[in-house]
């Protein structure tokens, strides 16, 4: 059986608390795009998640630029330069789709699903074919193997 990995989105840290946060669960099989842990700063656990982090490889900004041509011109739903909103969105469909990739011709590959509340994420990573998940299912999966 496919293992599961997590890609999660800051609005889902908020969501999640510290106390989910520090659970074996998301030590195990959560991980946080840089851009991610950028607008995570002032978390308490901060030196904890970065121990998470999935990096940005020359490939992922491959991934980035192939999100980013995908946008259409005035489009501001995934990234708002004007408003400095959504920077670390294109990155984490890039991650998601980097980690496949890896993964592709692997008898037992992960699956990797983006954890978020966000609209414009859901949207994007359904045009990339990305597994997408609410916090709340995050949280069920947590709870369920801590019970």
């Amino acid at each position: 059986m496919n293992e599961t990995r997590y890609l999660v989105d800051t609005n889902a840290l908020i969501e999640l608390g510290t106390e989910r946060r520090a659970s074996r669960f998301f030590r195990v099989h959560c991980r946080l795009p840089t851009d991610v842990l950028y607008e995570a700063q002032g978390f308490p656990d901060l030196t904890s998640l970065k121990t998470l982090i999935y990096e940005v490889t020359p490939k992922v900004l491959e991934h980035v630029r192939t999100v980013m041509k995908s946008i259409r011109v005035g489009d501001i739903g995934l990234v708002d330069l004007y408003k400095n909103k959504g920077a670390a969105d294109p990155v984490l469909i890039a991650c998601a789709l980097d980690a496949a990739e890896k993964d592709d011709g692997v008898l037992l590959p992960y699956r990797w699903i983006i954890v978020t509340h966000d609209k414009a994420v859901l949207e994007w990573a359904q045009k990339f074919g990305i597994e997408t998940a609410s916090p709340a299912q995050l949280v069920a999966s947590i709870e369920a193997m801590d019970a």
